[in-house]
């Protein structure tokens, strides 16, 4: 492999620093420990950035991200950076059609064309998440047309009532198109065949699950100062939004149980006010790095993973790596509005607030569990190498 080839860009919807961190992350960078310089490109950035004031777009990191940021990790190197557009913020999106919003949505001040040329004129490897990236999957391809063309969609786009029509229709020419799909899960595989049959049985279509790191939850950490003096934690730690009421109303039924909520996502009006309250047994953190996770995790007493309701049936996301990372650390799991098959890995799934309660505090009683899994088949290590020797040809 020449060092043209050494080069490989990943369209995501992440920055390379974040609190919500994906399997585009580990896929980066195990192909820095082989020398790649690895393209992070995150999209999109809107121009409405420089008025926002949240993790992933505000004025910093927007600045930042168009001039580039350099990372040297393991051999090689890592450049975030990212193309700004026009995309209108989603409250002005319900004053226009499909085809107005996809116009803003790809709109820049700069030229899309020169932009691609100048950073990834040598690049032999694409790979675009199930976002807005696969808007540049057609421009890339052209410009391009001796890379190979990865789609690794984390949540299939044409099954999401919230996303644009026509990015749908894009989704379904990149699934066509592209010289590899891999798909997190079989629940998004069965999703894709409604609307391309025959696609699971393309050769150049497979499964890779995203992984975990296992040695990271089966060690002992010190007590984290946020759950120092507290009994009966129990924890939600991840980047998905949950369903707020339902916390406010399980946590007035027995305020002894501490409910500790770990996300950089927004909550409602009532849910910041509830946890303003002198008597509150809610704790609210918004996001922690990836690095603080484990700690939290291995020491919670019950692990809970509180969807908002029925959010499951167009985003089915199977045995996601939050529910992994607490199997391997043998904590009681409870999952409200999730895949009512989860329940065959040995934790219950429930849809009513009081299932979810009695099973909060069952979960309270029990202590460690040893769930039957084979936790080595989902090691980010085996997963990031199937995923590089099938994309470069073992090279």
């Amino acid at each position: 492999m020449n060092l043209k080839e050494k080069k490989i860009a990943f369209f995501t919807f992440h920055n390379w620093e974040t609190k919500r961190q994906g399997g585009f992350h580990k896929f980066a960078e195990y192909f820095t420990k082989r020398g790649f310089t690895v393209y992070f490109v995150s999209v999109p950035r809107p121009y409405y950035s420089l008025f926002k004031n949240d993790e992933r777009l505000n004025r910093e990191v927007f600045e930042k991200l168009n001039r580039g940021i350099e990372y040297k990790i393991h051999s090689g190197l890592i450049v975030n950076l990212t193309f700004p557009t026009l995309d209108l913020p989603g409250a002005l999106r319900k004053f226009v059609n499909d085809r107005v919003d996809l116009w803003f949505r790809k709109a820049s001040f700069k030229n899309l064309n020169r932009f691609l040329k100048k950073n990834f004129h040598d690049c032999s490897y694409f790979v675009f998440e199930s976002c807005e990236a696969i808007l540049y999957f057609d421009r890339v391809k052209n410009l391009f047309p001796q890379a190979k063309m990865i789609y690794r969609p984390s949540d299939p786009l044409i099954v999401n009532p919230s996303i644009n029509f026509r990015i749908k229709e894009i989704e379904i020419e990149v699934l066509k198109k592209a010289d590899y799909v891999f798909v997190v899960n079989e629940e998004n595989m069965q999703n894709y065949e409604t609307y391309i049959p025959g696609i699971s049985s393309r050769n150049n279509v497979s499964i890779i699950n995203n992984g975990v790191s296992l040695e990271e939850y089966q060690k002992e950490y010190p007590k984290p100062d946020i759950f120092k003096g507290l009994d009966n934690v129990v924890l939600y730690v991840g980047a998905r939004d949950i369903d707020w009421d339902l916390i406010i109303n399980v946590s007035k039924k027995n305020r002894n149980v501490n409910y500790f909520i770990v996300c950089p996502e927004s909550p409602n009006e009532e849910f910041r006010k509830e946890i303003l309250r002198n008597d509150t047994n809610i704790h609210y953190v918004k996001g922690v790095y990836p690095y603080e996770v484990p700690s939290l995790i291995v020491n919670c007493d019950v692990f809970i993973v509180p969807n908002p309701r029925e959010r499951y049936l167009h985003k089915n996301w199977g045995l996601t790596a939050k529910y992994l990372q607490a199997m391997i650390a043998s904590k009681p799991i409870v999952a409200y509005h999730d895949s009512s098959h989860l329940s065959k890995y040995g934790f219950p799934v429930v849809y009513e607030e009081d299932d979810f309660y009695k099973e909060v505090m069952v979960g309270l009683t029990k202590g460690k569990i040893d769930y039957e899994y084979n936790f080595k088949e989902k090691n980010w290590d085996s997963i990031c190498s199937k995923f590089y020797h099938i994309v470069t040809d073992g090279k």
